[in-house]
């Protein structure tokens, strides 16, 4: 067994991301295409959860920006090959919680907006990609890597993919995407991109300490080169006292979230249980009102004065006579 980070910690993937050389390894496995030059501009946030954070314990959203040189290899219209070349901007972002998407979609419509994102002429926006590896499944979508334009998606072999039903997720795309659905990545992979993406792969961990990924030897190695700078890179952090010393900070906060989120589910439970008591109880009450009411007019309907009907049915005569009406 290879023991090696759990890069779906932050701190262990801005590790692994911070090499060059493995960062264009996974940007062209993941884009099907050869990332040449890369300039890196990791962008740090912090989302402040006040209900959970002890002062100086504020959780870090790791964003990581990208500016791609892609060399492709095209043919003409007379079938001759050439090379072209491509800048894009690469925003990669690794998600955790669900929650987390609304934010993210958010930053990258202001990457859409920043006047320093066009290409040499000044006027035209250079392309955007947009990286997704979910720590999440989606529903409705089985496939563990989609690729796709707007929200038109298709697998890793370009195949179209017929999703069961809406997406608001899926839907709200509207840029060059790839979506990775860790929970989802096959335990025997089936081309590059999974192959290399098996170190995410959380049946992985150990139980004992789920910062560290143990994965069988063959699967470890199973990628060639490309697969082992991966793996030796996350070999190397394990060897870092203060990167472990990061990620048991992470660990706690994360719990912390986690203990947060299910109190907000337990509230959520009390609340539509409280709810469902209080229309249980009000339907009783409508019941006994309209039983009330006919008691009275059928007393009415004998003879009996208010006051009497008041005795008989154990209520005032000022209810009586709202019974009455």
């Amino acid at each position: 067994m290879i023991e090696m980070l759990n890069p779906i910690y932050d701190s262990s993937f801005k590790f692994l991301m911070s090499d060059e050389k493995v960062a264009k390894i996974l940007l062209s496995t993941l884009m099907k295409r050869n990332v040449t030059q890369l300039a890196m501009a990791s962008q740090e946030y912090v989302d402040y959860i006040n209900s959970v954070r002890a002062e100086g314990k504020d959780y870090p959203i790791y964003r990581l920006d990208f500016k791609a040189t892609i060399t492709d290899t095209v043919k003409d219209a007379d079938g001759n090959e050439e090379t072209r070349e491509e800048t894009v901007l690469i925003e990669l972002q690794k998600v955790w919680l669900q929650t987390e998407l609304l934010r993210f979609r958010k930053y990258l419509g202001g990457q859409y907006t920043d006047p320093q994102n066009v290409k040499s002429d000044g006027v035209t926006p250079r392309h955007i990609v947009a990286i997704y590896l979910l720590g999440h499944q989606i529903p409705l979508m089985t496939e563990p890597i989609a690729y796709g334009y707007g929200n038109a998606l298709v697998d890793y072999d370009g195949r179209p993919i017929k999703m069961t039903g809406k997406s608001d997720f899926v839907d709200s795309l509207t840029h060059d995407i790839v979506i990775v659905q860790i929970p989802r990545l096959p335990q025997k992979p089936g081309n590059a991109a999974e192959r290399l993406l098996n170190v995410f792969d959380q049946r992985f961990r150990l139980s004992s300490d789920h910062c560290v990924v143990s994965l069988p030897e063959e699967a470890a190695w199973d990628g060639g080169s490309d697969k082992r700078e991966i793996v030796n890179k996350l070999r190397e952090g394990l060897l870092d006292p203060d990167m472990r010393r990061k990620l048991s900070v992470e660990q706690e906060i994360l719990w912390e979230m986690d203990q947060r989120d299910l109190k907000i589910e337990q509230y959520k439970a009390e609340a539509e249980k409280n709810r469902a008591e209080a229309e249980k109880s009000k339907a009783e009450a409508e019941k006994s009102l309209s039983a009330l009411k006919l008691s009275a007019k059928a007393l009415r309907n004998v003879g009996m004065s208010a006051e009497d009907i008041a005795k008989a049915i154990n209520v005032s005569v000022d209810t009586v006579e709202g019974l009455l009406t």
